[in-house]
């Protein structure tokens, strides 16, 4: 049985529209998540600078970083946020994880 995930992150194997609860399937599956990322690797720097700026520097300043944490960043994506994670924790562990391999490049790179 193949999962995927729907709009409110809950992963849900039924096709069916169910309003009474809000839950709209998303019709990806999660297998074909990373390959639909590796497509927008490329261009995604300036989607994210343009429209998540405001919203990931809001994140990183509630995050309150201090160097010397241990950190982990899951959908790191080309690391728009992970490069800032890392200059607010130089001396701690930062990882970050992500299900599309060109997303990761682009972060390795950055």
């Amino acid at each position: 049985m193949k999962l995927s995930f729907s709009c409110c992150a809950i992963s849900c194997c039924s096709n069916a529209h169910i309003p009474s609860q809000g839950i709209l399937d998303a019709k990806v599956f999660q297998e074909e998540i990373g390959p639909i990322y590796d497509k927008l690797a490329n261009v995604y720097n300036i989607w994210g600078t343009l429209t998540e700026s405001r919203t990931r520097n809001r994140a990183i300043e509630l995050a309150a970083i201090e160097d010397g944490q241990n950190i982990l960043e899951v959908a790191v994506g080309t690391g728009l946020a992970f490069y800032e994670i890392v200059q607010r924790n130089p001396h701690g562990q930062n990882k970050g994880i992500d299900l599309s391999s060109g997303m990761l490049e682009k972060a390795k790179k950055r």
